[in-house]
């Protein structure tokens, strides 16, 4: 197995007995063989170490290490630490890839100048058997250069770590890692972090990695506390956003007053005090709402359907969140 073309695929498992198999099937299917797969089991009270250590037995590229539970960023830095290959790749234990996943964003990252490949993903019910037998034929891939790649961050492959291959040696060398105080939106700030350091990447639009879409989510349950730890991630990227050009600060800006309005209605919820809540994060959520909200209805950078739900959530408020976590099944 050749360091060079090694990607190490990094797997924090908590309790995931019931999906951890197929979302290793898939990996273990990859048509890019040289692989090392790091399964951190954080704390689990189930069958999920068990079955990672029957994989670990059939399968030398599967290493399998028990932790007392820290949490998902605490296990994913860890699996930085033990990995040894020259690509990264993270892939939640509840969701599966397509077999050309790896091989695609590899063949993708190692062309000149670009320091990270990222494709669609795709939602799935967690239980649903999905066929993966057709052949992807990559001729659409696209280039985002320097000016555009923050904006994308938002736009066209998202926050998600899961859809993407890093390289290792820009990880290392910046010292990038997953704070491990974040409980939420934590990939989105990893992403910001190693982003600010590339001048270039790639983008495939065919959907090669199937999400898990699940009720019961950290991100769709309207009382999880930890859910207000994004406020923190959205006000560093608010913080930052005078490095980058009008688009992005734009798409910065808007994105954190959708936040800001989230925080009231879950604060609504919880029967917190939003004020409160808001000054833990150093957000001043009233001037921020005031002073920006009519500029960003005039933004030629903003698209119609995110207008929309700014005027909607300025006339009519937080409870407009009400509609968005029904259709959740919260």
């Amino acid at each position: 197995m050749k360091k060079e073309t090694l990607i190490s695929i990094i797997i924090p498992a908590y309790n995931v007995e019931k999906t951890i198999s197929k979302c290793l099937d898939s990996i273990l299917n990859q048509t890019h063989n040289d692989l090392e797969i790091i399964i951190i089991d954080d704390g689990s009270v189930d069958t999920t170490f068990e079955i990672c250590n029957k994989y670990s037995s059939k399968d030398k590229r599967v290493n399998v290490f028990k932790i007392k539970n820290h949490g998902v960023s605490f296990a994913r830095n860890l699996g930085l630490s033990k990995s040894t290959g020259n690509y990264i790749c993270f892939i939640d234990s509840d969701d599966i890839v397509h077999p050309q996943f790896c091989e695609l964003l590899y063949k993708n990252i190692i062309k000149k100048d670009i320091d990270m490949a990222s494709c669609n993903y795709q939602l799935i019910n967690c239980y649903e058997i999905s066929e993966l037998t057709k052949k992807i034929e990559v001729n659409r891939t696209e280039i985002i250069k320097k000016d555009e790649i923050i904006r994308a961050l938002f736009d066209k492959y998202k926050g998600f770590i899961y859809n993407k291959i890093y390289k290792k040696s820009t990880i290392n060398d910046n010292k990038i890692q997953f704070q491990e105080n974040v409980a939420m939106c934590e990939d989105l700030l990893f992403n910001y972090a190693y982003l600010s350091y590339c001048n270039s990447v790639a983008y495939i639009p065919d959907s090669m990695y199937y999400y898990c879409q699940s009720s019961n989510s950290s991100s769709n349950n309207i009382k999880n506390k930890k859910w207000f730890s994004c406020l923190e991630v959205y006000r560093t990227l608010y913080d930052n956003s005078f490095k980058y050009n009008p688009r992005v600060k734009d798409l910065i800006l808007i994105n954190f007053i959708y936040m800001i309005y989230e925080a009231k209605f879950r604060c609504k919820i919880l029967k917190l005090d939003d004020k409160k809540v808001f000054s833990k994060y150093l957000i001043d959520a009233e001037k921020i709402i005031k002073y920006n909200y009519k500029k960003l209805l005039l933004s030629h950078n903003i698209k119609l359907k995110q207008k929309i739900k700014l005027m909607l959530l300025v006339l009519f408020g937080s409870s407009v969140y009400k509609i968005i976590y029904k259709k959740r099944r919260w």
